[in-house]
């Protein structure tokens, strides 16, 4: 059923980036296929964590890129980078262990270093 939904641009099945038998389990997470749907499904309580990522995930999938599920951090991205998105706040505690990682954070206007703002995902698309 996951897949189906999935199919028909519904929801974004993430899974983790072995290969194999495991795209016959359960996905490890599953976003709504765009933001827009979040909002005409939840009028009150929106997580604004889950809107970050649904709205990274949507715009790297839409680009043509792969994600998959890491053990640390968000997002890999083509099995080459790590991301972490989150707030103004966001630091890399979480994912400064992996050499290639990067920090998009909301509510920000200008990056520096390896942190920079979510919104530069939207070029992707």
């Amino acid at each position: 059923m996951l897949y189906l939904l999935e199919e028909a641009r519904l929801v974004r099945n993430l899974r983790s980036a072995s290969k194999g038998t495991s795209l016959l389990n359960k996905p490890e997470k599953i976003y709504l296929s765009n933001t827009s749907l979040i909002h005409s499904f939840c009028e009150k309580g929106r997580n604004q964590g889950n809107l970050r990522e649904t709205f990274a995930i949507d715009q790297l999938q839409n680009a043509g890129y792969s994600v998959t599920f890491p053990k640390q951090g968000n997002f890999l991205v083509n099995e080459s980078y790590l991301l972490e998105i989150g707030g103004a706040g966001k630091g890399s505690s979480q994912v400064s262990d992996f050499e290639n990682h990067l920090i998009f954070s909301d509510d920000l206007e200008i990056g520096w270093g390896r942190k920079l703002p979510l919104f530069l995902l939207g070029l992707l698309y």
